[in-house]
C-alpha cells in the first residue's frame, strides 16, 4: 500500500492514490470489508461450526450449511476457516507481495 502514494489511479490518471475522493473510499469501504471478510468471516465461520458440533450430522442442518464442513471429519468441522484465511493470505502475498 505504501508504495503506491504517490501514484495514479488507473481508472482516473487525474487522481492520486490514497489522495482526495480515493482515500475516502480505500479507507472508508474498503478497510471494513477488509477486516470484515478477512477477519469476522472466518472467525464466525470456525465460532458456527464449532459450536453447532452437535447438529452437525442431523438432515435439515446438512441440507443448510454442510458446503461448511461437509468434506471434512465431524473433529475438523472449523476446517474450512482456516482454508478460508489461507486462501485470503496468498491472494494478499500475491497483491501486496514485493517483486524481487
Amino acid at each position: 500500500c505504501a508504495a503506491a502514494v504517490g501514484r495514479y489511479w488507473i481508472f482516473d490518471m487525474g487522481q492520486q492514490c490514497f489522495q482526495g475522493y480515493h482515500a475516502r473510499w480505500a479507507f472508508g469501504l474498503g478497510v471494513p470489508l477488509l477486516v470484515v471478510l478477512c477477519l469476522v468471516l472466518p472467525v464466525a465461520i470456525a465460532a458456527f461450526t464449532l459450536h453447532s458440533h452437535s447438529a452437525l450430522n442431523t438432515p435439515t442442518f446438512r441440507k443448510h450449511y454442510g458446503f461448511l464442513y461437509g468434506q471434512y471429519k465431524a473433529s475438523c468441522c472449523f476446517w474450512e476457516a482456516v482454508v478460508l484465511l489461507q486462501t485470503m493470505l496468498l491472494v494478499a502475498a500475491a497483491v501486496f507481495g514485493f517483486t524481487v
